[in-house]
């Protein structure tokens, strides 16, 4: 019986050998596998761990949380942290141990966020950055992208962000090059002084891959030293750092690309005449479109076509891809999004003796037609299209034809005329957001961030939404040029602790009408019912709010009676959930910031613990009898189950 507990631990405590893990394991077990190779080393270094969760990183702080006694027996702090600028923060901390009176020789550090986290926190990653890494310390950034915005408020590519915070970037094709890039990254930031990222898409980091782990599996080969110190010191001159990242981190980082051939030849003839430089997620769909095409390695060398593998794709280290494309005929860049190898390539390679550089194509290809597109997602189709157009006139087979052929066929019948039934996404059911966001006749509301973000998609009055965080603060700028005289804000419970309650202080600094809904649901429902990272309940938000001088503040509940009225702010009223409308009514009707604090928890996670014997599991049901149901829905709209 003790078997499941065995295979969960083998992810993590098996020594060396082959592994099943998801990309964000692979983020864990690198963690671990850093501190056992310090070990080897004779180092006595700690590791920390914290950022914000999000998708596709959405599960990893359950991940850490999971093996906490591993942690503890490798020196490893798990902390989450209350927003992604502030845990950035953190992590710089422990490159700065060596200044206080410090229990290790360094601390390594891994910070996680998905793309937007990335975005908010310039400023924090900008400074940490310019400070540097300690010698025996190090960090890696863990980065995960939603090209497509499947689970985001908007599409994401961090590269260029990255770039411009003088990061160097690795962009992982699989669940081996996250735990291999992770290990090789915390090496490059202890040579380099330098802050690391290894990015990755969703399809990424939410796969699974039997990898190979061993800690020492990628001990990098270490350049000599820079001719200066690249490490954090104290005191230091910020025109000093910019100096010291231009003229000695950056360049270090080259070295270390070029010796550890971070970038290389993975497939096709050693030397070809046509080349393919890609990475990442793109590297995985361009061999399957040329697997696909029917073109195999052996097609590859006949044709003498060869694939180059980019891991590290900012700063992009220039020997390497000039080595590789120097006499070549043309190359094609193969990358998602906007370019961010493409103009390293030409950049590189533009000094080339006219007889030894090739044309490079990409978004383009050379009358200026668009061939790959800069946004979105691409896929194994996409690719094998423009494969096909490059490659046709000089090595063209049956079976490339049949398959774009085949191609074609898809793309007609996708185009056919499809019912006009459209289940649009909704509510989970029993849903609290289901009722919470409802507003009465007449009134608008702005959306937030957070499951009840669903709002946008209902005819619900619902105007625009705003950043995490930025909740209600676009008001703040509007209402003086509109004859709306107020507003409903929704805010989830999470977004309010992350940076949220922000957002009303600069509603009650702006002096206008407006309603917020904290929307208290007890989990964090998105990324797996995670508790909330820090204490929270809805008597303190009541005392908070009364602490930003709001007085119209009323607690709606499914369960009023679980609260004594007592322990709210002073002014705090007190309600069912049945007259949400009649409070909502009265407090659209009062001048300034009033606030409703809704609670009910959210019905998945309820359910979860009803599963799990943490939350009672009601006796009563109600049973809908289909020898004499109508189909009329009306039991849904008396539920407001949908």
């Amino acid at each position: 019986m003790s078997s499941p507990k065995i295979a969960f631990d083998r992810r993590y405590e098996e020594n060396t050998g082959k592994v099943y893990l998801s990309g964000n394991q692979a983020l864990v077990r690198m963690t671990v596998d850093q501190a056992r190779r310090d070990r080897k080393q004779g180092l006595r270094t700690a590791g920390f761990v914290s950022g914000y969760r999000g998708s596709p990183l959405g599960h990893l702080d359950q991940e850490f949380g999971r093996i906490e006694p591993l942690l503890e027996q490798h020196d490893i702090r798990f902390q989450p942290g209350v927003n992604e600028d502030l845990a950035a923060t953190a992590v710089w901390g422990t490159q700065q141990i060596g200044f206080f009176n410090p229990k290790f020789e360094g601390a390594y550090g891994l910070w996680y966020s998905k793309g937007p986290g990335i975005d908010r926190s310039g400023d924090a990653l900008r400074h940490a950055n310019l400070w540097g890494t300690a010698p025996k310390g190090g960090v890696v950034m863990a980065v995960g992208d939603d090209p497509m915005s499947r689970s985001s408020s908007i599409q994401q590519q961090s590269e260029h962000t990255l770039a411009s915070l003088c990061i160097p970037t690795f962009n992982a094709a699989n669940v081996q090059d996250i735990y291999d890039f992770g290990l090789i990254g915390w090496q490059l930031s202890r040579y380099a002084g330098v802050w690391t990222a290894v990015k990755g898409v969703s399809d990424i980091y939410e796969s699974w891959l039997a990898i190979d782990v061993d800690p020492m599996r990628t001990f990098p080969s270490l350049p000599p030293a820079p001719i200066s110190s690249v490490h954090t010191r104290w005191p230091d001159r910020s025109v000093d750092q910019d100096e010291r990242m231009l003229q000695l981190r950056l360049p270090a980082v080259h070295a270390f690309a070029q010796i550890n051939r971070l970038n290389r030849v993975t497939h096709g003839a050693t030397k070809g005449r046509f080349g393919i430089v890609t990475a990442g997620k793109s590297w995985s769909d361009t061999l399957e479109a040329l697997s696909d095409l029917g073109i195999d390695d052996a097609q590859l060398m006949a044709a003498v076509i060869t694939v180059f593998k980019v891991g590290l794709v900012w700063p992009l280290e220039a020997s390497l891809i000039e080595a590789f494309a120097r006499g070549m005929s043309e190359i094609l860049v193969v990358e998602e999004c906007r370019s961010i190898l493409e103009p390293q390539v030409k950049d590189i390679l533009f000094n080339l003796p006219e007889s030894q550089r090739p044309h490079v194509l990409g978004k383009r290809n050379s009358d200026g037609e668009t061939w790959l597109p800069s946004h979105g997602e691409l896929n194994p189709a996409m690719i094998a299209q423009v494969l096909y157009r490059w490659l046709a006139p000089v090595h063209r087979t049956d079976a490339m034809d049949i398959w774009i052929g085949y191609l074609e066929h898809v793309r007609v019948e996708l185009a056919r005329p499809r019912s006009n039934v459209i289940r649009t996404p909704h509510f989970c059911s029993g849903c609290p957001h289901n009722s919470s966001t409802k507003t009465p006749a007449g009134s608008k509301q702005l959306a937030g961030i957070g499951c009840h973000w669903l709002v946008n998609l209902m005819d619900r009055d619902v105007v625009s939404y705003p950043h995490m965080g930025g909740e209600g603060a676009n008001w703040a700028g509007a209402a003086h040029f509109l004859k709306d005289d107020h507003i409903f804000v929704n805010l989830g419970d999470g977004t309010w602790y992350h940076s949220g309650s922000m957002a009303i202080r600069q509603a009650v600094a702006a002096g206008v009408n407006i309603t917020y809904k904290i929307l208290y649901n007890d989990a964090v429902a998105m990324t797996g019912g995670q508790p909330i990272d820090g204490p929270i309940s809805v008597v303190q938000i009541t005392h908070e709010l009364r602490g930003e001088a709001i007085d119209t503040i009323a607690v709606v509940s499914s369960a009023p009676e679980k609260f004594n009225i007592s322990d709210f702010a002073p002014g705090t009223t007190l309600h069912h959930r049945d007259e949400l409308d009649l409070v909502q009514r009265r407090f659209r009707e009062k001048s300034g910031v009033s606030v409703i604090v809704y609670e009910q928890t959210c019905a998945t996670e309820l359910r979860r613990r009803r599963g799990k014997k943490l939350a009672v599991d009601p006796a009563r049901r109600v049973i809908i009898n289909d020898r004499v149901c109508e189909g009329c829905g009306d039991c849904s709209v008396q539920s407001n189950c949908l």
